[in-house]
């Protein structure tokens, strides 16, 4: 079974200045997420890259932990209702900020 959409739901022109914007965007990120990484594993030397890497685990294992399914489950419900977009995604933002902390 194939899914259509009807022609009412496709945009009028097809922009692709959003993509493009967040594609530059994301490797901007990228590149001084690797400048900065190389930089401070050069100045912490050998002993302090393992602090850094310690220290710096344990939150990202919580952030992914605690933010488990909201990203799919605000997809789920703003697609499902556009019209409260604005309420689905402030709920997941406060239900994932107790789990983080």
């Amino acid at each position: 079974m194939r899914f259509h959409l009807p022609e009412s739901m496709w945009p009028a022109s097809l922009d692709a200045r959003p993509f493009a914007s967040t594609a530059v965007a994301n490797g901007v990120l990228s590149v001084v997420g690797l400048l900065t990484g190389m930089l401070s594993a050069r100045l912490l030397g050998a002993e302090g890259r393992g602090h850094l890497a310690a220290v710096q685990a344990w939150p990202l294992f919580l952030a992914t932990l605690g933010s488990f399914g909201l990203t799919e489950a605000i997809a789920y419900f703003v697609a499902r209702s556009p019209s409260r977009a604005r309420t689905a995604l402030a709920t997941g933002l406060l239900l994932t900020v107790p789990f983080t902390i």
